[in-house]
């Protein structure tokens, strides 16, 4: 991969990501920011989640692979995305894209959400779902 800009060569490995003015080697699952403006600076000012798993809430920045930034609500739905993918279930895991999509929502029907919910929350009794399920029943208590 050549950098346009600059004309710097840079190989990015797999699960890498590379913001900015950078040449090299950037291996896998690494995260490298260079400079974003002509002065050499780094400007990161907006909501961003940069990473393999990495989530931020609206007006934070998480970098790194898993990172992530802002509300503890959002930090309970982002685990529990995480064990909901690693059961492979497909159904399951279009059910939650669609309970997080509905709850992003700036009137979410807490009807649909309760019913999802339910059907979702004991997908995976094992690796701290039970625990992560309460912890999102009592930030969201029609759930319960």
């Amino acid at each position: 991969m050549e950098n346009k800009e600059t004309n710097k060569n840079i190989n990015v490995g797999k699960d890498s990501v590379v913001i900015g003015d950078v040449s090299g080697n950037v291996g896998d699952g690494s995260v490298v920011i260079g400079a974003t403006d002509a002065k050499g600076s780094v400007i990161l000012n907006q909501s961003m989640a940069v990473g393999k798993n990495a989530y931020a809430s609206e007006g934070s920045i998480a970098i790194g692979a898993n990172a992530g930034a802002g509300s503890q609500l959002a930090n309970v739905i982002h685990q529990i995305k995480l064990i909901i993918d690693q059961t492979g279930d497909v159904a399951a895991i279009s059910k939650f894209n669609l309970f997080e999509s509905e709850l992003k929502k700036e009137e979410p029907n807490k009807g649909f959400l309760k019913s999802t919910w339910d059907a979702l929350k004991n997908i995976g009794s094992v690796n701290g779902m039970i625990e992560l399920g309460k912890k999102l029943e009592s930030f969201l208590p029609f759930l319960t």
